[in-house]
């Protein structure tokens, strides 16, 4: 895109629309949630290992009325999960 796109703006974060989500990724927000359930886990729930872990989504909630995905770090704990 060459010109600057106006965005919807999402009342759970004030960012650029394009691109936004793995933005989010980055916040520090985040990676409190992150680390909690690095914590939760520990290991990579399918197959143990303690290594080179990264916390994956189960699924993701996209807002219609918003028109974009929900915050990262407004998932329920229960949708987060250890993986290698």
């Amino acid at each position: 895109m060459s010109k600057k796109q106006e965005a919807p703006v999402n009342q759970q974060a004030e960012i650029i629309y394009h691109g936004s989500y793995n933005v989010l990724l980055f916040r520090p927000e985040w990676k409190e949630k992150r680390e909690e359930i690095l914590n939760r886990d520990k290991v990579c729930v399918i197959c143990k290992s303690p290594e080179n872990l990264q916390v994956h989504h189960r699924q993701y909630h996209y807002l219609i009325a918003e028109e974009c995905f929900n915050n990262p770090r407004e998932y329920s704990n229960s949708l987060l999960i250890t993986l290698e």
